[in-house]
């Protein structure tokens, strides 16, 4: 069987990850943030999703009763991009494993994102029905969110990560390995 990712979204808010009674899981709303690459924006990461999924990634997460949201990056200056303005979720000095990571424009957006959590936390969904998914830069911050200082890292149901990359110094490492040292290990 080959493996989708609306399958995982499905299994997870339905109760197959195990996180939860099925009874229970199926009665809670959930959410799936899902953020874009630079350059991109909430609506182009959306119709991908939708393209490459023939509509499924939608309808699997409806028929679960979990909703998308897919949050716009703001626009900066982009090194990259030779100093204009670009939606990008934090600045990139290089295009490099060993370039620093931006913590001030990363910080930005991280903080954010935890407002859109804490907002559908307020419409009564969880923290651990919330899921939160990217592609490329998107996936980096999703890590960042769910892993390393996001105010809720530690909480969230999931993160996925499509194509990214993480810096070799990045603040992740620390953050993730200080949050989960007494967590144990999976079976």
């Amino acid at each position: 069987k080959t493996y989708r990712a609306e399958d995982g979204v499905a299994a997870l808010f339905s109760g197959a990850c195990g996180a939860a009674s099925e009874g229970a899981m199926a009665a809670a709303p959930a959410a799936v943030i899902f953020l874009h690459g630079s350059g991109d924006n909430g609506d182009g990461v959306r119709d991908w999703l939708h393209s490459v999924s023939g509509g499924q990634f939608e309808r699997r997460l409806a028929a679960v009763g979990a909703k998308a949201v897919y949050p716009d990056a703001r626009a900066i200056p982009y090194t990259l991009n030779g100093g204009r303005p670009q939606a990008v979720w934090f600045d990139r000095q290089r295009m490099a494993y060993d370039a620093p990571e931006d913590r001030e424009t990363l910080g930005r957006s991280i903080a954010q994102i935890d407002d859109i959590i804490d907002q559908l936390v307020g419409e009564g969904i969880p923290l651990g029905r919330i899921a939160v998914g990217g592609m490329s830069m998107g996936g980096c911050l999703a890590l960042h969110l769910a892993y390393g200082t996001g105010r809720h890292a530690g909480q969230l149901a999931c993160a996925a990560s499509l194509s990214t990359f993480l810096q070799q110094e990045s603040a992740l490492d620390q953050a993730a390995s200080e949050r989960f040292k007494d967590a144990a290990a999976p079976p």
